[in-house]
Formats: C-alpha cells, structure tokens, sequence
C-alpha cells in the first residue's frame, strides 16, 4: 500500500511539472497540419530492434540499423490512432525481408487502411516479400532500372557425403521419423522419398503463400501472375505494365506522389476544431521544429507533405501510457525474446540455455507481471537445453499466463520449448514442427590417418570414449546411442501431447520430423492462431483478462559477442560464418540434437 501510495505521489508530481510543457505542444498541435509517417526499411531487417554498442556505433558511421518489424508495426498501430496521419510511405530499400515478415506488416498495412487511411510502398528490389507489400499499397512503384527478382520457389538440399568420403570422414548418424532429413545432409546422395514429399508440399504452399497477396492486393488473375514470375526477371516498367505495380519512381519523387494521392482523395474538411487530446499528441507537437523524415538537405516543395517519423509516434505512445499511469499501475506484459539455436550453457552464440531460464524465472516470480509471451525464433538445438528451457517455461505457464509467438522458425527444439505456453501464434508463411531428433557423431579416424595423425587411447569402462572423434561406434554403442534416441523422440512426443491436448499417437501421425508452414500447422492443431505478436499479446491479454492496452516491455537474453560489438554491419559476413561454426562446435558436443535448419528465402525465389 505504501508502494502504491508512492509511485501515485511520484507520477502525479512529475505529470503537474510537465503540465505546462504539455499545454503548449497541445496549442501548438492546434496549428499543426498533417504528416505522412515514412518507414525505412534497408538491408537485412531485424524482428526486433537491436541494442547498437558504442564502439559498432562510431565504426558504422551515419547508417543507421535498418527499422525492426515491430517498430514498422508499433509505427502504423500508432498511426492508425492518430488523426494527422492520413497516410504512411513505406520504403524497401534493399531489405531482406522474409515472406514471415511480411506477412506481419501486410496485417499492420490492413489496419492501418482500416481507418480510411492510404498507404504507398516503393521498393527497389521486387523479392517475393517486396511484391506482398506492394500489393497492399493503394499505390506501388518501383525504381526505374530495377527489376522483379522473385522467379518462384525452389527447395534446395545439399548433400556431403562423397565430399566427406574423399576427405576421410565417416557420418555416424541416426534419426527418428522418416521426414527428419537434418542428418541426411551427410549420409546420403540424394532426397529420400519422403524429403521429397515434404519438399513438395512445402513448396506448394510458400509459393501459394506468395502468390496469394498479389492476386487480391492487385486483382491480377492467378494465370496472369503466374506468367509475370515465370517469365521473370522482369524489369519495373514491365512489372508495372502487368498490374503488379502502378509505376516506376526515383526516391525523392515519391512524397509529391504521397501528396497528389492526398490531395485526390482527402475528405472535405470537418470545420470542427481538432480535440485537445488529439491535438496534445500530435506528432508535429513533438517541438515548434520537429524532426522530419525528409532526407537532409533536400527542401520540401509545395505539392510534398509533411512527414514524421517512427521515433515521434513512439513518443506519442509514451505520452499516453505516462498519463494512464498517473492514477492506477497498468498491467505488464513482458516478451522474452528466444533467437538463434539453443545451445547449452549460460554464454556462446545462438541461445545459451542457461540465460533464458534465469529470464523465465525472473518472469515467474516477478508479481508486477501479468502475462508472457514467449517470442521463439529457433531452429532447435541441444535436446538436453531445450528440455530445461521447456522445464522453465511450463513452470512460469502454471502460474501466469504464457503464450508463444513465432518468427520466422520454431522447429523441432524451437517448437520443443513453444509446447510449453497456453498458446502458439504463428504466421502462416513461418516453419514449424519437425518433431523429431538426430544423434551420432563424425567418425574422423580415416581424415586423422590419412594427415599422419595417431591416436591412442586407454580406457577404463566397456563404453569410454563412445562419442569420441577418433574412433567409430561398436554394435553394442550403437544400439545404445540408437535407444537414447528413442527415449528422447517419446518425451518429445508426450511434452507436444500434454502442450497440445492430443494423444501421443496423434502426435506421432504428425511428427516424425516433417516441418510445416504456419497454415498447415494450424489446420493439424500444432499452433493455436495466425499471425505476429501483436495477435500474440491479444491472445495474452484475453488469458490475464487484461481490457485495454497493457504496458509491454522487452527482454533479449542473449549476449552479443566481442565480434558482434566491433563489426561496423552489425553481424556481417565474417561474423556470421563464425556464429554458424561455433554453434556447430557446440552442438557436436551434444549427444542428442532437436535440430531443424531450414528457413524460407523468398528474395531470390529460394527456399533452402
């Protein structure tokens, strides 16, 4: 009660301070015109924001991080509120989007048009994401000289096993479930009979997950649309002659664009004035000469309109959650974030184990939360980690309420883990499933022998050494590595049982490592709903019986390493070929693997 008594004594002190700085960006708001809000999204675009070190700032130089998916969302969300932004100008400047992604912004866009809004998109690079999004736009342009670069889908294996042979190394590995392809990679030549099923069938519904926006964002026919991609690359022009584009644009043309569509269907104006709440958080209240989204140096001209920025809307937010938290605590939401592979410990790349169950826990006993969301981007890993993580998280599920979100992957340990919360959401174009597990080792001695090396041993135990480099498995080590396997393939089964409310034959029907998209998840009761994380807190929200707009805060477990923190780019090339070998490094040492590498790439019509 003292607690309670304080904090309101303290947020009302700092709220009549601030009155009177409110008052005056409320009669400025009463001036202020209308901003078009401008989304930037470039290079490879993260699902979160990015804490940027010092040290990456100052090597980075003037550019930025790319815009996160959240914020673009938490952007239009925002925008959709506020009545002097008529419309947003989303720009792809080059970015790697997956088709995930996408789809969450398509959703935003929705509700964002919702409101009798407009919304133009320009791309320069027309993946198969850039054209989903042009597609929502009430306007959609290219850039001149650039063309459609989404040619289809096309599922690609690689397989190491005469390369491994000419180098002297012997996979000995094992796998449960027919479709638990990840150990195929190095013991055979060619797909199996059922990875070429399940790529078949994964093939099928990307590409229909891909073609699905343009047939009724630009009411192309499907034949029509099918012929733009199958006699790609085409160039914008072209594009924009067979309907999958209104035209081609430079940059720094499209805010007269933005401004004549406006101007064209703009209602007549209300002569009411502006409401002071409305006016009060106006973006373009922010200061008497609030940033603009305009490229510096380049003056507005008169048919341009006015722009604001994610930052300002974000403010806008601010303000409103400061003055509902004069009178009464609202309730928290926390999102812990799980990225990367789950790899055990409490530090190293990927997911370290041990960090996401302290943050569970923390989670567990923190009384100020109300619900969890578990945002799982993860193709799997240890299975002894994601055993402890999932052990963690049904613990906080008992007590509050959990959901899980999905990114763009949640397979096989990913998905071993999402079983865990009350609810699963997923995009439909996400991969989950690959219910399965993979154990064995790489037999090295012939790769040693053949470079002069010698190993020699002395053992105590009829087993010492069973998963040693250096020598292979005997009969009997394989029939226990063999029975380990099977031991963890039913816990498997019997955690996504009990998460899942199904029979531990129900489950096997589906499991056997086959991977699904989010749609066909759905339709097999793996996940519970599609789409992002905002559908992810809603369904948070309806388990806690939170009514209105929660305060939601964000945790990220993993630590960036010394090369993450130096690299100008942010997790360049040099550092993500390390960050792939040090998680396989540590996954070697792993007796028993629920792991699943498989993602979607859309941006050059491939999916591996």
């Amino acid at each position: 009660m003292i607690g309670w008594l304080l904090r309101r004594l303290l947020r009302g002190t700092t709220f009549l301070l601030l009155s009177p700085l409110l008052l005056l960006r409320g009669v400025l708001g009463l001036f202020s015109g209308r901003r078009v809000l401008v989304l930037r999204l470039h290079d490879a675009v993260p699902w979160a924001p990015e804490l940027v070190p010092p040290v990456q700032r100052l090597l980075r130089g003037r550019r930025a991080p790319s815009l996160s998916i959240r914020e673009a969302v938490d952007a239009l969300d925002e925008a959709a509120r506020t009545p002097k932004v008529p419309a947003a100008l989303l720009e792809l400047d080059r970015a790697r989007l997956s088709l995930a992604q996408a789809e969450v912004l398509l959703e935003a866009l929705d509700r964002f048009k919702a409101q009798g809004k407009k919304v133009v998109v320009w791309a320069d690079g027309l993946s198969g994401p850039a054209l989903a999004l042009c597609a929502a736009g009430d306007r959609a342009y290219g850039l001149p000289e650039g063309q459609v670069e989404f040619l289809g889908v096309r599922v690609r294996a690689v397989f190491l096993r005469d390369l491994l042979g000419v180098l002297g190394v012997v996979p000995q590995l094992d796998h449960h479930g027919d479709y638990k392809t990840y150990s195929d990679t190095f013991t055979r030549r060619s797909m199996s009979a059922a990875h070429r099923e399940m790529a078949e069938e994964l093939a099928d519904d990307v590409y229909e997950l891909a073609l699905t926006p343009l047939l009724l964002g630009r009411g192309l026919a499907r034949e029509a649309a099918q012929a733009a991609i199958d006699e790609g690359p085409l160039p914008a022009s072209e594009a924009a002659a067979r309907g999958l584009l209104d035209g081609v644009r430079y940059r720094d043309e499209l805010l007269a664009e933005v401004g004549a569509l406006l101007r064209d269907e703009a209602p007549s104006p209300s002569p009411s004035a502006p409401r002071p709440e409305d006016a009060a958080d106006s973006p373009l209240a922010e200061s008497p000469s609030a940033a603009d989204a305009r490229p510096k140096g380049k003056r507005r001209t008169p048919s341009e309109p006015n722009t604001c920025t994610p930052a300002q809307l974000a403010a806008r937010w601010r303000r409103r959650l400061r003055r509902r938290r004069v009178l009464s605590d609202l309730p928290r939401v926390r999102v812990i974030e799980l990225r990367g592979a789950i790899v055990p410990g409490e530090v190293g790349r990927g997911c370290p184990a041990g960090l996401l169950v302290e943050a569970l826990d923390q989670a567990r006993e923190d009384r100020r939360l109300a619900a969890v969301v578990l945002r799982v981007d993860s193709p799997g890993g240890s299975a002894l980690a994601s055993d402890l993580i999932w052990r963690a998280a049904k613990r906080l599920a008992e007590e509050k309420p959990l959901v899980a979100s999905v990114g763009d992957v949640c397979a096989s340990g990913g998905y071993y883990v999402a079983v865990a919360a009350r609810r699963i959401v997923a995009p439909a174009a996400s991969l989950v499933g690959s219910i399965g597990v993979v154990s064995g080792k790489l037999h090295l001695a012939p790769a040693l022998f053949r470079w002069g090396v010698r190993v020699e041993a002395v053992a105590r135990g009829a087993r010492a050494g069973m998963y040693d480099p250096d020598r292979p498995f005997t009969p009997e080590e394989a029939a226990a590595n063999r029975a380990g396997l099977l031991r963890f393939y039913e816990t498997f089964l019997a955690r996504v049982a009990e998460g899942r409310g199904k029979t531990r034959d129900q489950v096997d029907a589906v499991a056997q490592g086959r991977v699904y998209t989010g749609r066909r998840a759905l339709g097999l009761g793996l996940v519970d709903r599609l789409g992002g994380l905002p559908q992810a807190l809603e369904e948070a929200c309806a388990l806690a019986g939170i009514e209105g707009e929660p305060e939601v805060e964000h945790v990220v477990p993993n630590r960036p390493s010394l090369l993450q923190r130096l690299d100008p780019r942010g997790g360049g090339t040099l550092d993500t070929v390390l960050a792939d070998c040090e998680v396989a490094l540590a996954l070697a040492r792993e007796p028993v693997l629920a792991y699943c590498p498989w993602r979607v790439n859309c941006g050059e019509g491939r999916f591996a």
